[in-house]
């Protein structure tokens, strides 16, 4: 019998209790939790030096998107994550676009 499951961001495996439940019904451990924090640090677009935009992708992953020329920041780990969310949804994809949400920078 299962007692745990592996987090989705970092693939650790850890026991239910200890993993948080996103809204997407992903399991999250404590440290993956901060990434997904969408108040982390303004950046900057390296091609035209305009603030990025926050936006959420899956309740998992924060990118950085440039309103100016559409260039799109993505940390070391998130290309990973949304190729791990594709392959578990594949057979519920048909298509369908990625959930986003753009935030507010404050």
């Amino acid at each position: 019998m299962l007692n745990g499951e592996k987090c989705i961001r970092c693939r650790e495996y850890f026991k239910f209790e200890e993993l948080t439940p996103g809204s997407n019904g992903y399991g999250l451990c404590p440290d993956c939790v901060v990434k997904t924090d969408p108040h982390e640090k303004k950046r900057f677009c390296p091609n035209d030096e305009k603030e990025m935009k926050k936006e959420v992708l899956e309740n998992l992953v924060v990118i950085d998107r440039c309103e100016v020329c559409g260039g799109v920041w993505l940390d070391a780990d998130e290309i990973g994550v949304l190729q791990e969310v594709a392959a578990r949804n594949a057979d519920n994809l048909a298509g369908a676009p990625f959930q986003w949400t753009t935030l507010l920078n404050s």
